[in-house]
């Protein structure tokens, strides 16, 4: 099933690009109109001239191909833009007054960058945001956009903030806004399974290092059985091994066990040379001492 929803994803964007292959070259074929030509539409338009109208809108096209342009990366894909920008476009050719000295394109520019605003804002973000933040991320896309040819490289926040004249929390805080979640669902084109599946989790122990901790702890188990009771005992309570992971100083052994914390850091110095000898397979050799002290009267 993954995989026919893999197949599925990838017929969707090949035709999504072949659909505006095709669009963006029969609008080329569409020739400007001049101004008086403009106007004579205008006036056709307002007799009920269907033909007019739409010859009014055909002969723009290309102007929403590149409004919408500017737009594009924003969080809808450049067709989604110039079907917008299409809407605000025909509203433009139903309000124009052909007695107003100014041009189609001119008029309905301001048409087209309203439509395609309002529907960023709207279906571009899982949270809608206002339209001055969308405007300020749109300005911040293109001087970056400008900053990588001039510099040949991604700008630093520092060049970002110094060419928009803000701040540089500014400018991060409009780059955390602008990131486009995805969905864990989604299938990846390398492979058939979805982007949710190959995410690590971390709150998961991973397999190796459960099998080396344990592997671990059963070696720790041979060599501490080599030590005496007490031994066990002082170096579990030191390094917390059967107290939930809490480890206890020499001090608080020892008010346990009745005897000075110096003599229990004694006691595990001796333990864990103990240990290490047992892990490097070498001999213990103890050390001399001048006085043994007795452990007879150490509570277990």
């Amino acid at each position: 099933m993954s995989s026919d929803i893999a197949r599925s994803s990838s017929v969707d964007e090949n035709g999504h690009l072949c659909a505006l292959k095709i669009y963006l070259s029969e609008i080329r074929r569409m020739t400007l109109l001049t101004r008086q030509e403009e106007i004579d539409l205008a006036v056709r338009m307002k007799d009920g001239d269907r033909v007019a109208r739409e010859l009014m809108i055909t002969s723009n096209l290309l102007l929403v191909v590149k409004i919408a342009r500017n737009y594009e990366g924003i969080g809808l894909s450049l067709l989604e833009l110039i079907q917008e920008g299409n809407i605000g476009l025909m509203k433009a050719i139903e309000r124009f007054d052909p007695t107003k000295e100014v041009r189609v394109s001119t008029y309905a520019s301001v048409w087209i960058m309203q439509a395609i605003k309002h529907a960023l804002t709207k279906w571009s973000k899982m949270i809608r945001l206002p339209a001055s933040m969308l405007g300020k991320i749109t300005r911040m896309s293109r001087v970056i956009d400008s900053l990588c040819q001039t510099l040949g490289r991604e700008p630093q926040i520092h060049e970002i903030a110094f060419a928009l004249g803000i701040k540089e929390c500014k400018v991060r805080e409009m780059q955390a806004i602008n990131i486009r979640p995805i969905s864990l669902d989604l299938v990846s084109r390398n492979s058939e399974t979805n982007i949710g599946e190959m995410i690590a989790d971390t709150h998961c122990v991973d397999p190796a290092d459960h099998a080396i901790r344990q592997s671990d702890l059963s070696r720790l188990a041979t060599f501490m059985s080599c030590l005496s009771p007490l031994e066990q005992r002082i170096i579990r309570l030191r390094y917390g091994l059967d107290n939930g992971g809490e480890e206890m100083t020499c001090d608080g052994i020892g008010m346990i066990h009745s005897v000075s914390g110096e003599w229990i850091r004694q006691i595990e110095q001796l333990c864990l040379l103990k240990l290490r000898s047992m892990m490097m397979g070498t001999a213990y050799v103890r050390p001399r001492r001048k006085k043994k002290r007795s452990m007879s009267h150490v509570r277990v």
